[in-house]
């Protein structure tokens, strides 16, 4: 009886191991493809005078909640807007004091404008921008894997690991792997899944996973063919951020014509496609004076292969060079006509 018991408390351990570990295993993967940002609810810092407001019929001494004490003293009242000091205990360590002291404050009211860009009220002014600033440099050097097992074209891989040094950022790291599997049958189907990862000390970890599926109308990849792609990215600071879909149709035509023992063919095509790609992380449009940068590019790459029992690989060993600058010193003017 009691070999019984112990065996059932040890099967609900297990059952709860299990749980605990599912669920933070879906937390993980959650903060991983939708991650809680941050966003700036207003335009910055504002002063402690506009922070708080004490309505002037105030009555209640003592927070019920907090035990804090308030104080509601009425000064005067201006063509029926009346006007109070108050004060609040429980100061906090990075309080501000107001223009009455810490603690005390006269709100006599406040209108906000949040702005984007330039103020609407700009009408005919003149808004003059200099700019000058050093040159973005990138230095970078990296080497890549790939490789097939016994000819197998229908699964296939890469890896890449680089180091970069770019004059802003510093000394980074850059990782990416894909993986593809690809597949088809003989009454014209076919269809194909990729994952690709990259992960970089600037831009943190991204997934992009992808699959594609098409179906002739004739086993000979003649005829009518229709196709579709999905593809979707995530990553691990912004989120999901693009979702895409590709369909299409095309349609293919062989024939072959013999002519005193000789054999002719000939092949006619047409295809349609189109594509929609939806940014979710799109940010709004801002008004902005663009100056002109001068862009330069050096890559150098090299690849050696080899197989080994039935193993194809590949070492790519690479290196770049970018840089980004300003061409020179330039000031621009724009004229607000509105």
């Amino acid at each position: 009886m009691r070999k019984n018991i112990f065996k059932r408390k040890n099967f609900w351990k297990e059952k709860l191991k299990k749980a605990i570990s599912l669920k933070l295993v879906f937390i993980l993967l959650l903060q991983i493809c939708w991650p809680t940002t941050s966003f700036a609810l207003t335009g910055g810092p504002s002063q402690p005078e506009v922070q708080s407001f004490e309505p002037i019929g105030t009555s209640d001494m003592v927070d019920l909640f907090s035990g804090d004490f308030s104080y509601n003293i009425p000064l005067f009242d201006m063509d029926g807007y009346p006007m109070n000091i108050s004060y609040h205990s429980g100061i906090t360590m990075d309080q501000e004091a107001s223009w009455v002291g810490l603690g005390w404050n006269i709100n006599p009211g406040v209108i906000n404008r949040n702005m984007r860009g330039i103020p609407d009220d700009f009408s005919g002014d003149q808004i003059v921008k200099e700019q000058n600033i050093k040159k973005n440099q990138t230095l970078g050097v990296s080497c890549g894997f790939s490789g097939e097992l016994f000819g197998l074209d229908f699964a296939s891989f890469n890896a890449r690991l680089g180091i970069k040094y770019n004059n802003y950022t510093g000394v980074g790291m850059e990782r990416s792997f894909n993986v593809a599997l690809s597949s088809s049958n003989k009454y014209g189907g076919s269809g194909s899944v990729s994952l690709g990862i990259t992960s970089s000390s600037d831009d943190g970890l991204s997934l992009q996973p992808s699959i594609s599926l098409s179906q002739s109308a004739n086993k000979n990849q003649t005829g009518a063919k229709l196709g579709v792609s999905l593809g979707a990215s995530f990553n691990s600071r912004g989120g999901l951020s693009a979702l895409s879909i590709a369909p299409s149709v095309s349609y293919n035509m062989a024939n072959a014509v013999n002519n005193q023992g000789k054999s002719y063919s000939h092949d006619v095509g047409a295809s349609l496609g189109g594509g929609a790609k939806f940014n979710l992380m799109q940010p709004t449009y801002s008004p902005n004076l663009d100056f002109p940068m001068g862009n330069l590019s050096i890559t150098a790459n090299l690849k050696f292969g080899a197989e080994v029992f039935g193993f194809t690989g590949s070492l790519a060993p690479g290196a770049y060079y970018s840089e980004q600058g300003q061409i020179k010193k330039l000031s621009q003017v724009l004229r607000m006509d509105t």
